[in-house]
């Protein structure tokens, strides 16, 4: 007997060979299912990335969007189909926000493997993070569907908006590489890198997202099997189209194939790049790089002006090389060469000159890196406005040169940056501590950097990274160390503020054996008092009280240097005052 899913499966096979199912026929033969079959049919079909023109369906038949009972998500729009499934605009209701939920097709739903590894790949990609790949944020199932959430992005990727220049196109490359050696390095295998999934969120970074078809490198899927889509045909490796064979090669490829694409409407592309994207799409796995992070490798030596690896240098470039890193045999071979007494003077010239240029170099490179140094410090002392933060972002990216010119350790540039990104909070400059934050955060990325960044995206408007960020953080309320411990507690009452109350039934779980064994460490006094302003509490006087005030105040004076204890000693001595009820001043005498 014929069921329903043999049908389904039956008109999804004729559309792919080009053919228009006729559906009303099909109800006609099979009137058990008929009903069934005009309800679900249209749903699946546009799950199955199939077009209203493409099937050819009564233009009054609209295709609904699935309905995922019983969770936290509603879907709004489609947004884009794929080989597995489609991609919704949706809103998690839980947090009020914006998100996108790919949905495996039902058909494929139905198929218990098929949705096992769904769900465990989208469990598996949520552990992934990286700048430059999109976020996951859950996954879940009906008893229809499949699905996972993750950040909704601007929506525009490197197909509709392709790179202006090369210059863009190898800060793309260079993002989408290290993404992917990343990804590798944790075992996931993308297996559909092409410029539609290469992504581009609001500040034209790159993202790589849309994993739905993606494989963990370390099992043994059988990918021969008819339903097993392995991405996108034109982007794909011989290996790949012939044998079933998905690895971090294989991503290569793709990443080589979609970067020529891209490069082929530009102009002023550089011979490198053409070798480094040669490289990549090599026939033979084995003649491609070794490893997307040399792949970065080269991309950075193309960005600093070096030549790459894959390239053959020439004589006069080897020269030049031997010259730099063997300067004495170098000037035995033209000493032979050319003669004695010539050479012994145009030798002793060179050494003077280049003696004095170097001697005069490293002289202005301390000179300037003491300067701006001094400049940073006096300013985050004595000078927090906001014309001096803007002071300090144009002497950002000379004093990031003149470090890396003197071989200077990271540290230096965490302490500029973090100048930088605090002037900027209590100027009210949020975007730009946003910025200095996040460049803070590359160079130290602890968790109180974090929860600092956390802050500025907050008071800037973009709630949910900044909630992403906290809820990070917070997974560490439970390691050994106390500082993370307070990092975390930290993040629970933001989120609590935020208004997850469950946020701060954890905060007071967590701050209590704090409080037992480290009563005087001054930030552990700091978030029982924060704790105890922010909770919700029946009694609403408690928390502008004088008492309160006090000990906010006394824990200031304490620990003068610490400006965040001054700030909210401030806030809540005006808290108290504003709801301290005013003396009535009678006119009579």
């Amino acid at each position: 007997m014929t069921t329903l899913e043999d049908l389904i499966e039956a008109c999804c096979e004729e559309l792919r060979r080009g053919v228009t199912p006729d559906l009303e026929r099909l109800a006609m033969q099979h009137p058990e299912v008929a009903n069934d079959l005009r309800r679900l049919l249209p749903t699946l079909l546009a799950m199955e990335d199939f077009a209203q023109e493409t099937t050819g369906l009564p233009p009054t038949m609209e295709i609904p969007l699935p309905l995922l009972l019983g969770n936290d998500f509603r879907l709004e729009r489609r947004l884009g189909y794929g080989g597995m499934g489609t991609v919704f605009e949706a809103q998690q209701l839980s947090l009020a926000r914006r998100c996108a939920v790919k949905v495996l097709a039902r058909h494929l739903a139905a198929v218990p493997h098929h949705r096992e590894a769904f769900i465990r790949e989208a469990r598996t990609i949520a552990n992934l993070h990286h700048p430059h790949i999109v976020k996951v944020f859950s996954a879940g199932e009906t008893d229809d569907y499949a699905y996972y959430a993750m950040e909704l992005l601007g929506g525009d990727n490197l197909e509709r908006v392709p790179p202006p220049n090369a210059s863009r196109l190898i800060e793309y490359a260079l993002q989408a590489a290290t993404a992917l050696a990343y990804a590798h390095q944790c075992g996931i295998i993308h297996c559909d890198i092409k410029p539609s999934n290469l992504l581009l969120d609001d500040e034209a970074r790159l993202r790589i997202g849309d994993f739905g078809l993606a494989r963990l490198s370390n099992t043994t899927q059988d990918t021969t099997e008819k339903s097993y889509s392995g991405g996108t045909r034109a982007y794909m490796a011989p290996e790949c189209q012939h044998h079933q064979k998905f690895t971090a090669a294989s991503d290569q490829y793709a990443f080589g194939v979609t970067f020529q694409t891209l490069a082929k409407h530009l102009h002023d592309v550089p011979r490198d790049l053409t070798l480094v994207l040669r490289t990549c799409c090599a026939i033979d796995p084995e003649q491609r790089y070794a490893s997307m992070d040399d792949v970065a490798a080269d991309l950075r030596r193309i960005l600093v002006g070096e030549p790459v690896s894959v390239r053959t240098v020439t004589l006069h470039e080897k020269l030049l090389g031997v010259a730099r890193k063997h300067p004495i045999g170098f000037a035995m071979g033209l000493l032979l060469g050319i003669g004695l007494p010539t050479f012994t003077l145009f030798i002793a010239l060179a050494h003077r000159s280049t003696r004095h240029a170097l001697a005069t170099s490293e002289a202005n490179l301390t000179v300037a890196d003491t300067v701006l140094a001094t400049t940073f410090e006096y300013i985050g002392e004595n000078n927090p406005t906001r014309n001096a933060a803007t002071l300090l972002n144009v002497l950002i990216p000379y004093y990031r040169d003149i470090i890396q010119r003197r071989d200077t350790t990271a540290a230096r540039m965490a302490v500029a940056e973090a100048t930088l990104a605090e002037i900027s909070l209590r100027t009210g400059d949020y975007s730009g501590a946003v910025n200095a934050y996040r460049r803070y955060h590359e160079v130290a990325p602890t968790l109180s950097v974090t929860n600092q960044l956390a802050d500025a995206l907050l008071q800037n408007g973009e709630e949910t990274e900044a909630l992403t960020l906290y809820r990070e953080v917070a997974t560490h309320v439970t390691d050994p160390e106390v500082a993370h411990q307070i990092e975390a507690i930290r993040a629970l009452c933001a989120l609590g503020i935020a208004g997850d109350s469950v946020a701060f039934d954890a905060a007071a779980a967590a701050l209590s054996p704090l409080l037992e064994n480290h009563a005087c460490n001054p930030e552990v006094k700091h978030l029982r008092l924060l704790l105890r302003e922010a909770a919700p509490s029946t009694q609403e006087a408690t928390k502008v009280s004088p008492t309160l005030e006090a000990e906010r105040l006394a824990l200031a004076t304490a620990y003068p240097n610490n400006a965040a204890y001054g700030l909210a000693a401030l806030t809540c001595m005006t808290r108290y005052l504003q709801a301290t009820p005013r003396l009535q001043v009678s006119d009579e005498p």
